[in-house]
């Protein structure tokens, strides 16, 4: 039998063996190669400590040879210069270090040893570290520095290497006297130890990847203990790579987008991404992955093409005022109390957001606020029936695919109809039943124990006590979910609510304006039933009256009574006199009949 050998071009392995070549390195290029750091890059922003740990670790380390993990290159087309997709900090602090001792050596007129440094740091008497798009200041530095020379505009850098020689000299970076301590010279011994050190005895194993895709998607599995790059990250550079649309966007839309990215380090990441995930729907229709080397390879690949540039560009800001709006409850010529409970429901539901902009810009307001309402019921009902989102972002997706949205110039009613008649297709596909037939019941609640979703819980009493006066807005008190059975049974013991397990069943709680409210959870039915009277009652005097009979003050029941506040969506709860299982499954049906018929409306206008 003969193996008919395949070229490897046309290999089709997703192996990473046939994708990436590794080899051992020393710290800096061995084959008189240059050093570039992209531009989409982040400065070079390492902390004293960083700077302190890599070289404690090069220096000080017990054994002959040093590994200081991997780095990912990616060979540019001149084939003389190497870009560093992973390893720039790391590679730019042992860069720095080798021109502190080469600075150093020139001290000892030793010129055998001084041009060993310089061959590292040189290539044909050229640096060998280079920044993209720095217009020459990186290398504006080297000369200032190995002239004596400052200026407050590289102050960061001089600081660094301040530090650098305080480490080679041994000193502590917190002695007072530390600034007088590096103005001593470092003896040659020493300097040839540390040279040896850097660039005899430690390692890299460099990655050498093919494709800009690639070395990303490496860097993702690698899982370094840098923080990668996002999108964002990624996008302002281009911005100014392509200086003709660079004027889409200004300087102070770009710092308040990165202001809003940055907000909380913890979450930069996925907000990012979550994002990005979105608008590239909205920009081209793409399906983009949640992994930020996806997201990275996407727009480096297509901001090549002008149509998707400028698009893209001039979008950006307009989305996230959209988005970030919406959240506030601030767009403009929106009255809010009209989408209060759809609008903090839906706000992280990101999906529905291309749409939904879609429909701001191109459409009536009210044809808007309908729209809202149908991606709420949507997202609520598919939780509810499904028992979680799984499938949903896929149903927007493919829909808003189908249609082409992102082709046409201006969305048109009829587009607007195909789309929702598809998403309630999908609804129905998912529920293998009728989605109307469900909701025009009383048991679609009936097994839901929704209550520790409190988004999804609070969307649903909302719907339910919808009886809010919108000019006092005091719809955004009843922001907190009362047990009327309450979690701690001391005093329910051997009520069937509990050993049922129906303490989460929507029919056993209540939205109150209450912020003390875990001071009176914890009440017998009486008293509790007492409290839910003085909240419902039709004057002022009867209210006080109520609270007077109670034996524990409260401010938030007295000021409901003063401002004349009558919860009548709790009156049903008050004239039940022992309230169990049954009372529970009741109300349940109830809520049921009243949202499912909302819900089923809002879904199919």
């Amino acid at each position: 039998m003969t193996i008919k050998k395949v070229p490897k071009s046309k290999r089709q392995s997703k192996s990473l063996k046939d994708r990436v070549n590794v080899r051992v390195v020393g710290t800096l290029s061995e084959h008189n190669t240059k050093l570039f750091i992209p531009f989409y890059q982040r400065e070079y922003r390492w902390k004293d400590d960083q700077i302190h740990g890599l070289l404690d670790t090069i220096l000080n380390s017990k054994y002959d040879f040093q590994f200081l993990g991997a780095i990912i290159t990616l060979p540019h087309k001149s084939q003389d210069e190497l870009h560093i997709i992973d390893g720039q900090q790391r590679i730019t602090t042992i860069y720095l270090t080798l021109l502190v001792l080469y600075k150093e050596s020139l001290k000892h007129k030793d010129d055998v040893f001084t041009n060993s440094i310089a061959n590292k740091i040189h290539v044909d008497r050229k640096f060998i570290l280079k920044r993209a798009d720095d217009n020459g200041a990186f290398e504006k530095f080297h000369k200032m520095y190995l002239d004596d020379e400052y200026s407050d505009q590289y102050a960061y850098l001089f600081h660094v290497m301040r530090t650098i020689k305080s480490i080679l000299l041994q000193s502590n970076l917190r002695d007072e006297n530390s600034k007088l301590s590096i103005k001593k010279n470092i003896s040659l011994s020493v300097l040839k130890k540390h040279f040896e050190r850097l660039t005899d005895r430690s390692y890299f194993a460099e990655m050498i990847c093919n494709r800009e895709d690639e070395a990303f998607e490496i860097f993702g599995l690698l899982n370094t203990s840098g923080e990668p790059l996002t999108a964002f990250e990624i996008f302002k550079p281009l911005r100014h790579k392509y200086s003709a649309e660079s004027e889409l966007i200004s300087e102070s839309e770009i710092k308040e987008l990165e202001r809003y990215f940055n907000k909380n380090v913890q979450t930069v990441s996925g907000l990012t991404s979550s994002f990005f995930v979105n608008y590239s729907l909205l920009v081209n229709g793409e399906v983009l992955s949640k992994k930020l080397e996806a997201q990275k390879s996407y727009l480096l690949k297509n901001f090549s093409n002008e149509e998707f540039r400028k698009k893209f560009i001039s979008n950006i800001y307009s989305f996230y005022k959209f988005v970030t709006d919406f959240h506030k409850g601030s767009l403009a010529k929106i009255d809010d109390a009209q989408l209060y409970k759809e609008r903090i429901f839906i706000k992280n539901h990101i999906i529905c957001f291309p749409l939904l902009y879609r429909v701001f810009s191109d459409l009536k307001l009210d044809i808007f606020n309908s729209t809202v309402t149908f991606c709420a019921s949507l997202f609520a009902v598919w939780q509810i029936l499904k028992g979680g989102t799984n499938g949903i972002d896929q149903a927007y997706r493919k829909v808003m695919m189908e249609i082409n949205l992102i082709k046409k110039n201006k969305l048109t009613l009829e587009d607007l109809e195909k789309i929702k008649n598809k998403l309630r297709k999908e609804l129905s596909n998912e529920l293998k039943k009728d989605f109307e037939k469900l909701l025009r019941g009383d048991k679609w609640l009936e097994d839901s124990r929704i209550g520790k979703n409190k988004t999804l819980t609070r969307f649903i009493l909302l719907n339910y006590q919808d009886k809010f006066d919108r000019e006092k807005k005091d719809y955004e008190l009843f922001k907190h979910i009362e047990h009327i059975a309450p979690q701690d049974d001391r005093y329910w013991k051997g009520n069937s609510i509990y050993s049922e397990g129906n303490l989460e069943n929507i029919g056993n709680l209540v939205l109150i304006p209450m912020k003390e409210n875990s001071s009176l959870s914890c009440r017998k039915w009486n008293e509790k039933r007492l409290m839910y009277e003085a909240v419902t009652s039709k004057t002022k005097k009867i209210a006080k009256g109520k609270i007077g009979k109670l034996d524990f003050k409260n401010k938030t029941l007295i000021n409901l009574a003063d401002n004349g506040y009558s919860l009548d969506s709790l009156s049903e709860i008050c004239s039940v006199k022992n309230w169990n299982n049954d009372s529970v499954l009741k109300r349940n049906k109830k809520i049921a009949i009243n949202v499912g018929k909302t819900l089923a409306k809002n879904l199919l206008k």
